[in-house]
């Protein structure tokens, strides 16, 4: 059967069409799958992450008479700055990420071909190591290797320049590589340039920040703000770094703020935001938390001791910590304590003689409830409590206490032992900055009270705490 010549017509023209867009389609750029693929790459899963511009060379001053193939590439830092400078790298959504790591993955040819002459002074050889670092933050396949390549034949070629160990020691603050303190102290050996210096140094306190020796942070800081106060200032979510590290205020709010940790001898407490740890016997069950609402500015743990043999009896301890708390009662006794003391019939409260001395918990208290228990016992506390002052960190403390820590390297890469804790805040603790009343409430019976007395001493002979809160030094900044 013959189709009416019109749909035959139609049908021509059709195909006619096709055939033109196939072969149009052969001269549009096709997109390409990227390699890695995003969902390999680390910094992709780190959704919520802020990104921080780390301590770098000024990419327009390093090289102010850049020409060729290095104006080119200084043009295109300069353009990418914002977005790839950081690890992870900035941006709004997977459709913006891919397409810079295209534009990367294209300008790489460009710097792979212009090698030779980017290497023909420390300046645009700089410039190639901040390419390859960009390349380390998008987690690009050997990018951080080729920078340290790059380093090591600068250094050949320019013993005498303070960018190749200035720039490893930066590389090596980010990468997490081993010995960036020897390679910044050689920098500031090479010149006297003011900014170089400061930029030295602000690197080695951000590298203290990453190691966690905030004392060590703080006179590295103090250093760079000799040599150049507006690096400093240019880099002020560091100084914010180590503020939380020494001090906390009391309006923010800390979801977890304890941490507990269990020993072979015993289960260790400990509080940063309220300057406390405390072991408590292995018998013990694990503790109960609150957690901290500014709006109402106490927390407290909760945990019991095993049943004690025959009786069955449960002893149990309480701590309290109240941010900023009210004055005392008209007697001089605590508000918290006036709570534990219902007055009721056959209740009663005396002041006790401390079972153990500490610094800070030098109320003690008794207090029989009358509130009935088995076999005719009832139930009394042994509260001992105490106001703690913040007191703020000297500059002589952090010089003091900096010796004694180690060299900046990054700890967060050791991995933990099971079992063995380490306080490596055991000299600065981020602590809450207001006063803190802290209260020990040991809940035992009046039949069992030689025993609890006991126990209490024991545990608040393991009771440490700590005033310091805040530093002079952010007075000096």
């Amino acid at each position: 059967m013959d189709y009416p010549r019109r749909h035959t017509s139609c049908g021509r023209a059709v195909r006619a069409v096709g055939a033109v867009l196939v072969s149009l389609a052969l001269f549009i750029p096709q997109a390409r799958a990227i390699s890695p693929p995003l969902k390999e790459r680390a910094f992709f899963q780190k959704t919520g992450w802020a990104s921080q511009q780390p301590p770098w060379i000024d990419l327009r001053s390093v090289d102010p008479q850049a020409h060729g193939a290095a104006k080119d590439l200084q043009g295109w830092l300069l353009a990418h700055q914002s977005h790839l400078s950081t690890w992870p790298p900035r941006y709004r959504n997977k459709a913006e990420i891919t397409k810079l790591i295209e534009q990367w993955e294209r300008e790489k040819k460009f710097v792979d071909r212009h090698e030779s002459s980017l290497l023909a002074s420390p300046a645009s050889a700089a410039l190639e190591v901040t390419f390859w670092t960009y390349g380390h933050n998008i987690d690009e396949p050997k990018a951080a290797t080729r920078a340290f390549s790059v380093l090591a034949r600068m250094q050949n070629k320019f013993p005498h320049s303070p960018l190749p160990p200035l720039l490893r020691g930066m590389l090596s603050t980010q990468t997490g590589d081993k010995h960036a303190s020897k390679y910044l102290a050689e920098a500031k050996s090479r010149t006297s340039d003011k900014r170089l210096r400061g930029m030295a140094d602000l690197t080695l306190a951000t590298r203290c920040v990453y190691g966690l020796q905030p004392h060590r942070a703080v006179m590295a800081f103090m250093d760079a703000d000799k040599e150049c106060a507006s690096c400093v200032k240019d880099y002020g979510w560091l100084t914010q770094s180590v503020a939380g590290m020494f001090s906390r205020l009391p309006e923010q709010s800390v979801a977890k703020p304890y941490a507990f940790y269990a020993r072979k001898s015993g289960h260790v407490i400990a509080s940063d935001l309220f300057g406390y740890s405390v072991r408590i016997p292995q018998s013990w069950q694990p503790p109960k938390f609150s957690g901290y609402d500014p709006a109402r500015p106490m927390s407290y743990i909760t945990l019991d001791a095993a049943p004690l043999p025959g009786s069955g009896i449960v002893h149990g301890l309480n701590i309290f910590s109240v941010v900023s708390p009210k004055p005392g009662g008209p007697h001089g006794v605590p508000r918290l304590v006036e709570m534990l003391y219902k007055q009721r019939p056959g209740e009663s409260l005396s002041r006790i003689k401390p079972l153990v001395a500490n610094h800070y918990l030098k109320k003690w208290y008794r207090i029989d409830t009358g509130q009935p228990l088995k076999d005719g016992d009832t139930i009394t506390l042994i509260v001992a409590t105490g106001l703690v002052k913040p007191v703020k960190w000297t500059l002589a403390d952090h010089a003091r206490l900096a010796a004694r820590e180690p060299q900046c390297e990054p700890r967060y890469m050791q991995k933990a032992t099971p079992g063995k804790v380490t306080f490596w805040r055991s000299t600065h603790r981020a602590r809450i900055d207001a006063p803190v009343r802290i209260t020990v409430v040991y809940a035992g019976s009046q039949n069992t009270y030689k025993l609890a007395a006991r126990n209490m001493k024991k545990i608040i002979s393991k009771f440490h705490i700590y005033d310091h809160a805040g530093s002079e030094f952010f007075g000096h900044t």
